[in-house]
Parts: C-alpha cells; sequence; structure tokens
C-alpha cells in the first residue's frame, strides 16, 4: 500500500526534484528555399529546434530524465507539424511532429510519476511556467492531495559575492499572482557561489519551515544549466547542425550516462573513483569516446 503519512509524518526527508527546459537546435532534414526531403547541391538546410525539459536530483544533480517535444513520424504517420514553441522558421522536421511544449510537459511528468516510488515523500521544484506547473500537479495529484508531495517554483540569479540578505525564508515573503502564490525570497550558497532565490509555494498553505525549504531548494540552483553547458561542449553546435534528431537523442542518451556516472560532472562518491570512467579514458569529447572505443575493438580483436 501507498504511504499516506504526511510530508510532516514521516520522519524520511523528501526527494527533491528540479525540472526546467531548454532548446536544442540539430538539423532538420529539410532545405532552407522548400519544405522538400530533395534538395539542390549546395543547398542550406534549416534548423530544428527541440524543446527539452530536464528533471535532476536537487542534491547531486542526477539527470533522471530527459524529453522532448518531437514526435517521431514512425509513431504518428503524420506529416503536417503542429504549432511549435520555437519559431515557425525551426519548427518543423522531416523526421516526425513538433509537438506544442505542453504536451511533452504532461508525457515527461507521467512518465516521472512511473519511475518514481509512490511510497517517498516528494518535492517538485519547477522552473516558472504555468503549464509546467499544470503537467506536474495533473500527474502527481493524488500525492498532492495526501500530503506526499509539494510543488514549487524557482527563480535563481547568481551573485558576483555574498549577500547580505537573510537566508531564512521569513526575511521577505510576497503573496504574488492571481494564484496568490506565496513567495519567499533568500540568500543561498553552494561551494564558492552565491545566489539570491525567489521560491513560489504551489501546494503548502502554512508557514514554509527552514527544514522545508532546505530539503526543497537544489543545493546547485543551477544544474540545468551546467548539464548543457558541458553538452555544449562535449558535442558543439557546429557539429549538432549537422545531424538528425535520432542521432542527437543518441548522443544525449550517451552523454547524460556520462554525466551521471563517470565522477566527471557530478560528485558522487561512488562513481568518482571507478576505473572505467578514469580520466585516462578520455570521456571529455565525442571524438575522445570513438578513439577510446575504437581502440578497445582493435584491443579486444587482436587478442582473439
Amino acid at each position: 500500500m501507498p504511504n499516506t503519512k504526511p510530508l510532516w509524518f514521516n520522519p524520511i526527508p523528501p526527494v527533491s526534484e528540479y525540472t526546467h527546459s531548454h532548446v536544442v537546435r540539430c538539423r532538420s532534414g529539410l532545405s532552407a528555399s522548400k519544405q522538400s526531403n530533395t534538395k539542390p547541391v549546395g543547398t542550406k538546410l534549416r534548423g530544428l529546434d527541440c524543446w527539452f525539459l530536464t528533471t535532476s536530483d536537487s542534491n547531486t544533480g542526477y539527470q533522471l530524465l530527459i524529453s522532448d517535444n518531437l514526435l517521431p513520424q514512425v509513431a504518428t504517420g503524420i506529416r503536417k507539424p503542429h504549432h511549435s514553441h520555437c519559431t515557425g522558421e525551426f519548427a518543423k522536421s522531416n523526421e516526425g511532429t513538433l509537438l506544442r511544449p505542453v504536451y511533452a510537459a504532461h508525457s515527461h511528468f507521467q512518465n516521472l510519476k512511473q519511475r518514481l516510488s509512490s511510497n517517498i515523500a516528494l518535492n517538485l521544484v519547477l522552473e516558472h511556467e504555468s503549464f509546467i506547473q499544470g503537467a506536474a500537479i495533473t500527474a502527481f495529484a493524488e500525492q498532492v492531495k495526501l500530503d506526499q508531495a509539494n510543488l514549487y517554483y524557482l527563480h535563481a540569479f547568481r551573485c558576483h559575492e555574498p549577500s547580505f540578505a537573510s537566508s531564512e525564508v521569513t526575511s521577505n515573503k510576497q503573496t504574488l499572482s492571481w494564484w496568490h502564490e506565496k513567495w519567499y525570497q533568500f540568500s543561498h550558497h553552494n561551494q564558492c557561489e552565491h545566489w539570491q532565490l525567489g521560491l513560489g509555494v504551489l501546494t503548502h498553505t502554512g508557514q514554509l519551515e527552514i527544514s522545508a525549504k532546505n530539503n526543497a531548494v537544489p543545493t546547485r540552483p543551477d544544474w540545468h544549466n551546467q548539464f548543457w553547458g558541458h553538452f555544449d561542449n562535449w558535442l558543439p553546435a557546429s557539429y549538432r547542425s549537422k545531424i538528425s534528431h535520432a542521432q542527437l537523442m543518441q548522443w544525449i542518451g550517451i552523454f547524460r550516462y556520462l554525466y551521471n556516472f563517470s565522477g566527471r560532472y557530478l560528485a558522487i562518491p561512488q562513481f568518482q573513483n571507478h576505473e572505467l570512467f578514469s580520466e585516462s579514458n578520455g570521456w571529455g569529447s565525442v571524438e575522445h569516446l570513438v578513439d577510446t572505443v575504437n581502440k578497445f575493438v582493435i584491443t579486444f580483436q587482436a587478442n582473439q
């Protein structure tokens, strides 16, 4: 049976997940002059802007789930694209239908619900976007109703030097928007980085306690920027513009695995010193990865 104890009664700290969006451009397969699968020699291809939604563990940055808004044609048989979050020039592909981000968000949170145990208390920290909130509350409505899940908006602003503002959640509270959300402003520090945070409480009705704030707020408020920034260095835009959406998803899947488990990017102790992921294996770029795999295959074949 699912755990029906409210968050305040559960002695185990809630699991906190942080969800944010990002746009990545790849090749669309369509020419710039006309939307066709055939093109004259030298014709420039259009780009495709895919809207991604990532959910990471708030404490470690572990990338739990990555979704995007391109529905492959093999699954739909539909060629006419829906309206997109992206500009019309970069919103069409010969590989499938670019759905509105709201559809991708609902699919993302339904999948996330399947991956998380129903026996845990949960904090969902969200990018400040109403349809992302709507998708999250739809998927986790039962847990929220049972006080097993709380939803929050988060705004984060990096400071160049420590802020003199209080880290106490009661230091600055405002009720904002049509929905009368309670927003708290406070400072946050992580290693040598300093932040000003705005936390919007979407489901919790009482006063936000310091312990609840500490459980909800990510240790690093820009986990999404860190992940995509490292991915940009690993597979630069100049390369991504030449590959299809299917190839992009393969590389994102490979990089997500390396990001989560290599110890190169995240301070997860059990993976940091594993010999498989040592710096000498060269996971720092696609070229190094391919070179490592090639050397392994050549060595393996030579020993047969």
